[in-house]
């Protein structure tokens, strides 16, 4: 941020492509909608809840279809004190 405060906590959540490329058994994509809708959702939650969150999201989307790729996040807050 260069020195500047904002004033505010922001949580940074990074996923890799197996996220929102995974796939359930009609083989529909994940996609960045459902994975903003998972967010949406849980406002307050800490960055490991949020990752949590996200998991059993794509868990659930996915159901009986097989993973085909790997599932990585990292999620931590920045805050403004």
């Amino acid at each position: 941020l260069l020195g500047a405060r904002i004033g505010i906590d922001i949580d940074l959540l990074l996923v890799n492509c197996g996220v929102p490329e995974a796939n359930d058994s009609s083989e529909d994509m994940f996609g960045e909608q459902r994975l903003l809708d998972a967010l949406n959702q849980h406002v307050d939650a800490t960055p490991e809840e949020l990752v949590g969150t996200v998991f059993e999201a794509v868990t659930q989307f996915r159901g009986d279809a097989p993973q085909f790729d790997d599932i990585t996040m990292l999620c931590f807050r920045l805050n403004a004190e």
